[in-house]
């Protein structure tokens, strides 16, 4: 059943709110640069940093694992010369994304460890903190490197210390278990600080905002919000204590 499905029903009200609300669009813009209908850690830092790894090729073929509402696809698609495919559990997030992206993209529900694509479909597959969606995360890295094609590159935004447990660095992650398990060499970015300063200018941004949340009803998100940013109020040390954040990339050789 969908709701055994984590935070399913969360995201199918967040992103319900998200297609309706402007002071969310307008929050996100200021908080991250640009707006993806953020719920995490990611700016437009981070994804302008990612897209330097993607190839930048006619007829690329890009799959976002948790593509959400597409807003991020829409942004690469403007970057590169790829065509976009996506999938997400929330029907809502989905229904957003072919409202918003050419006919041509690829959105489909579904969760990760149902869902099938043919083997060597992408050239490059991304999931930005949805990775953790899954009941066998071995299992799922070795789904995803079939459906690279050969030379193609998974990149993973994955963060220690919300859904998956902090540990002493990040080759004893279980991202990174994950991938020896399935013998795939892997390289990380540790950008730990540098999201630690990302969710102070979230926190400082979001009370800016709560006026404009309270008019339009959704005074919820603004508490949601604010509550996602309580890890950085002892300062960073104690913050990197308990949290951790890293960019992975692999290439299927």
């Amino acid at each position: 059943m969908k709701d055994d499905l984590m935070f399913y029903s969360a995201y199918e009200d967040f992103y319900s709110m998200a297609a309706r609300s402007a002071a969310f669009g307008e929050y996100c813009r200021e908080a991250f640069g640009e707006d993806f209908s953020q719920d995490g850690f990611s700016d437009i830092s981070q994804i302008d940093r990612i897209i330097k790894m993607l190839p930048d090729r006619p007829e690329t073929d890009i799959l976002d694992i948790g593509c959400g509402n597409g807003k991020l696809l829409r942004y690469l698609r403007q970057k590169l010369s790829c065509r976009i495919f996506g999938f997400d559990y929330s029907e809502n997030a989905i229904k957003t994304a072919k409202t918003l992206n050419n006919a041509d993209s690829d959105f489909r529900v579904g969760v990760s460890d149902d869902i099938i694509y043919p083997n060597e479909s992408f050239d490059a597959v991304l999931s930005m903190d949805s990775i953790y969606f899954t009941n066998d995360m071995p299992k799922l890295i070795g789904k995803i490197f079939s459906w690279l094609k050969p030379n193609g590159i998974f990149i993973a935004g994955y963060e220690e210390g919300d859904v998956m447990p902090r540990t002493p660095s990040a080759d004893t992650s279980v991202i990174a278990q994950s991938f020896r398990k399935n013998r795939i060499e892997y390289s990380y970015e540790d950008i730990s600080e540098e999201t630690y300063g990302m969710l102070c200018r979230k926190r400082e941004t979001i009370q800016k905002y709560k006026s404009k949340f309270d008019k339009e009803g959704i005074s919820m998100w603004y508490d949601v919000v604010l509550h996602q940013t309580d890890s950085v109020l002892k300062g960073y040390e104690e913050y990197h204590k308990n949290n951790a954040r890293y960019i992975f990339k692999a290439i299927k050789r």
